[in-house]
């Protein structure tokens, strides 16, 4: 059974690679296409920055 996090992490990294073409892709963009709480978006992005 996966968390709700790593759900969110994987609709968010297939959404950027469904969009690479495109150049970069807003957060606003990610969390409204994939129904993702931006402020979780945000915590999940900047822990694969790193």
């Amino acid at each position: 059974m996966l968390s709700q996090k790593t759900r969110y992490t994987i609709r968010a990294l297939q959404h950027l690679a469904d969009h690479w073409r495109q150049g970069a892709v807003r957060l606003d963009a990610i969390a409204e296409a994939q129904n993702i709480p931006r402020k979780f978006l945000t915590v999940i992005l900047s822990q694969l920055v790193r």
